[in-house]
């Protein structure tokens, strides 16, 4: 069976938003088995406690199969965002093989990021959520292609609401966040008029 995978951010040792991870982990073993291995990530992932500064946790898994790997994790810095259509792309599971989406990405530069429209409405990057902000609020798209966990947490803080938001839209906002599990909301902005279709 193809693997799956969360991304998940550990802080000076502390685990965080792990009760989202856990809610993607099961809700994901249920939509590919009804038979799976419940995973319970305390219990799996113990960071050291000497452990300091931001790491990504890489826990990679299937219905009978786990492991992770923790590395001190750095971000990309990102000064452009540009639109590409895929129509036909369906990313609903964090699964590793992500050869659909670094097919849309290949020909970005290393400052680069993608924006994914589909079916006419702005989805996500090719590694994050995106939070769009007109000057008062941040707006996520209400069809990503992949609902994030940082997303969820976000939109039940009442610190970002789902639109609809399509190409056309973008004049309407000043900047765009990219968030995930490892970026927080604003880390990552790129100005709007550096969004190029």
């Amino acid at each position: 069976m193809s693997l799956l995978f969360e991304s998940i951010k550990i802080i000076d040792g502390v685990i965080q938003n792990l009760d989202y991870h856990q809610r993607r982990v099961d809700r994901s073993l249920l939509q590919v088995s009804e038979s799976s291995k419940p995973w319970i990530l305390k219990d799996i992932i113990v960071p050291s406690q000497s452990m300091q500064g931001i790491n990504k946790c890489r826990f990679t898994y299937n219905c009978q199969y786990s492991e992770y790997v923790i590395e001190p994790y750095h971000p990309r810095i990102i000064e452009r965002l540009h639109m590409v259509e895929a129509n036909s792309l369906d990313y609903s599971l964090k699964w590793k093989d992500r050869s659909q989406i670094e097919n849309l990405i290949k020909n970005v530069n290393e400052h680069e990021e993608v924006v994914i429209v589909k079916n006419g409405l702005v989805t996500d990057a090719s590694y994050a959520n995106l939070a769009f902000f007109d000057s008062k609020h941040w707006y996520t798209p209400h069809t990503p292609l992949l609902p994030g966990t940082k997303r969820q947490k976000l939109i039940d803080d009442k610190l970002l609401l789902p639109a609809v938001i399509t190409p056309d839209d973008m004049p309407r906002y000043y900047k765009v966040s990219l968030i995930n599990a490892m970026l927080e909301l604003g880390e990552v902005e790129i100005a709007i008029e550096n969004v190029y279709r």
